[in-house]
């Protein structure tokens, strides 16, 4: 996938509609007490990147650097984040 995200939104996008990276960061053991926090954020350090796509809606993507898992959530147009996914293979196996 190369930089973490940016394969994802490649692969999800054409050239005219390529979301963009609005924001970049690391989750870690001090979102332990924060409910938007990704599955198993506490358990180490992750990357997450946030992407805001021409439509209306934000996404954010991540990576637990622990176990190596993919998850995504996304924001809509009334400001409300969905629960987190993880991304998985037609086999319902985890992607690395």
């Amino acid at each position: 996938v190369g930089d973490f995200g940016i394969g994802i939104a490649s692969a999800l996008s054409t050239s005219s509609d390529m979301d963009t990276v609005i924001n970049t960061g690391n989750f870690s053991a001090s979102n332990a007490s924060n409910p938007n926090a990704p599955p198993g954020g506490t358990a180490g350090y992750v990357q997450i990147n946030e992407y805001n796509p021409i439509s209306f809606f934000a996404r954010q993507e991540w990576k637990n650097v622990i176990n190596q898992r993919h998850y995504f959530r996304s924001r809509t147009a009334d400001n409300v984040w969905t629960q987190w996914g993880e991304y998985r293979t037609t086999a319902n196996t985890t992607v690395d």
